[in-house]
């Protein structure tokens, strides 16, 4: 069964590699901002489908990934959100310890492998974690 993953992220350019990455494996949408992912996410609801993964940009314009993981907290059946940033306003540690507390299973820090990418996806999507994901965030991140 193919697998929806939800992307957050402002530059066309970086859409654009989102969708010859991961088209391959997975029904790829894509939101220019956390409000775009919101309504995605509630229209998903409406259709009585969902997503297997959410990827977010921290910093967008209309509402930011911080927020978008704020505002979707309390949702039931939520899938793994992972944040694939550059941080500006923090250190890339305080925004990891943001990210988890908000729910999410932490920040990867711009710019990545599409190789690393592709296999974090593809490991997120069978299942909730991603061997690859946690040795980054163990070099990383010290956890």
């Amino acid at each position: 069964m193919r697998k929806n993953l939800l992307c957050l992220e402002d530059e066309t350019s970086l859409q654009n590699m989102y969708l010859r990455l991961f088209r391959s494996f997975a029904t790829v949408s894509i939101a220019a901002n956390g409000q775009e992912g919101v309504e995605l996410l509630q229209h998903a609801d409406v259709q009585g489908n969902h997503y297997d993964l959410i990827i977010t940009d921290a910093n967008m314009l209309v509402m930011d990934g911080f927020e978008f993981l704020r505002s979707i907290q309390e949702r039931e059946h939520l899938p793994p959100r992972v944040m694939y940033s550059s941080p500006t306003d923090s250190t890339e540690k305080e925004a990891h310890q943001q990210v988890l507390a908000l729910g999410g299973l932490g920040l990867i820090v711009k710019p990545m492998g599409i190789d690393f990418l592709e296999a974090v996806v593809q490991e997120l999507l069978v299942g909730n974690m991603s061997p690859t994901l946690e040795r980054y965030f163990g070099e990383r991140y010290g956890v």
